[in-house]
């Protein structure tokens, strides 16, 4: 072989080109036209490659390497019986559309995709997923929920029947809810395709509020939408969402919590501030998510009191410590996104964490042993074993086994107290 580099890409490329084929089958003209611009040719797979097959003058040609590089990459799944090549030169997938295959290039196997293997990686890269048993997200989270999405374009009905193509964004209130299941995306996927969409996107603020999957889908299927202006608040689109999403996903307490304060948090955050008589936010401003000190008996306009309160309103069962709780894991970046990926099963879990992350000893462990508690106890193990060092007596019957297992038990210890100490900032 001359190929080098990315063979991943351009069998990849070549097996889909085949594949999705269809009644028109490709020739292999039609892959050199095809597949060379949805490739970025790396430095060993173009040029180099027709240096090393035609001389060093054709060292720049581009061309003839990617040219090569098809005809090699058809080779492999032609010989390994993937594909046929009738007289007139037209190319047949001979697996079935659906499922996956180990194709063998060189030394190593590489895994090829179906046609609804792929569709499904594309949604899952756009929309995200969580798991059919206890609703956590599966891998990253999809485009729209990391925010790297670019627009997508769907054409949208009109009052009169007329249409047009819009670009729509997904609105940030609509990303505090989690994605679907696989399940759950793909009946939604095969009802837009056999009737279309049915139930108009909401629009608020110029991007979607409630709908995301359904335009997304729509635009990849090529289906007409109908959209409809929120008009109201903030505050009330944030119930919106919630109402019509929250109760369609099985959360956990933490996402619970994390989807209550992402809802309410900012809103209430002001209503605290103003509780104690602080200054209104400007316009564009957002109020720092803390809790401000409220005076007298009525702790009912703390932060997380107010959040809870909103969030019960609705259904979400949450409760005012849980969501002070979990003000420390919005400031904890490695712990806030295990949070949002359904990692921790208890808001307790999830608060240790995020402070021994902030280098912060939590509640039980400020308690638990004093440092000088510590450097007592420590003390004595040492006593203890320097009076076997210069004990001259030596250990008779079965005592020199259970001495040997306690040492390695101290040794095994060692390593996870000095941790623990260093997590609590008792020891550098």
């Amino acid at each position: 072989m001359f190929t080098s580099g990315d063979r991943k890409s351009w069998i990849t490329a070549v097996a889909d080109a085949i594949m999705d084929g269809g009644a028109n089958r490709p020739s292999v003209t039609d892959l050199l036209r095809i597949i060379p611009g949805q490739i970025v040719t790396g430095i060993n797979d173009g040029h180099v490659t027709a240096a090393a097959a035609f001389g060093e003058a054709r060292r720049g040609d581009c061309r003839a390497g990617q040219e090569i590089i098809i005809n090699e990459m058809l080779g492999l799944l032609l010989e390994q019986g993937f594909v046929s090549q009738d007289n007139s030169g037209a190319l047949r997938w001979l697996k079935p559309l659906d499922g996956t295959w180990q194709v063998k290039v060189g030394e190593r196997e590489m895994t090829l995709f179906g046609q609804r293997e792929r569709r499904m990686s594309r949604d899952r890269s756009m929309l995200g997923e969580r798991t059919e048993s206890d609703g956590s997200p599966i891998g990253a989270p999809g485009m729209f929920a990391s925010g790297k999405s670019h627009p997508f374009e769907v054409e949208v009905i009109g009052p009169r029947g007329g249409r047009e193509t819009q670009k729509l964004e997904v609105h940030p209130f609509a990303l505090a809810i989690p994605p679907m299941t696989e399940s759950e995306r793909e009946t939604l996927r095969a009802s837009i395709e056999s009737d279309g969409v049915k139930v108009p996107l909401v629009i608020f603020q110029k991007k979607v509020l409630d709908g995301r999957n359904r335009g997304y889908l729509a635009s990849v299927l090529k289906k007409p939408v109908e959209i409809k202006e929120f008009i109201g608040t903030e505050e009330e689109a944030r119930r919106h969402v919630a109402i019509l999403n929250l109760h369609r996903r099985h959360l956990n307490a933490v996402q619970r919590g994390m989807a209550a304060v992402q809802l309410f948090g900012e809103e209430a955050s002001q209503q605290t501030v103003e509780a104690v008589g602080g200054r209104p936010k400007k316009d564009g401003q957002k109020p720092p998510l803390k809790t401000a000190t409220v005076s007298g008996p009525d702790r009912t306009k703390e932060w997380h009191a107010i959040v809870a309160r909103e969030a019960n309103n609705i259904g979400l069962k949450v409760t005012p410590s849980g969501i002070k709780a979990l003000k420390e894991v919005l400031d904890a970046p490695e712990t806030r996104a295990k949070a949002e990926r359904g990692e921790y099963r208890s808001v307790a879990d999830a608060h240790r964490d995020a402070l021994i992350e902030k280098g912060k000893p939590s509640t039980n462990e400020i308690h638990a042993v004093s440092i000088g508690s510590v450097f007592k106890r420590l003390g004595q193990c040492i006593e203890h074993l320097n009076a076997i060092l210069s004990d001259g007596q030596m250990p008779v019957g079965k005592l020199p086994e259970k001495i040997s297992e306690r040492l390695n038990e101290i040794e095994r210890l060692v390593p996870k107290v000095r941790h623990a100490l260093r997590s609590r900032r008792v020891i550098s």
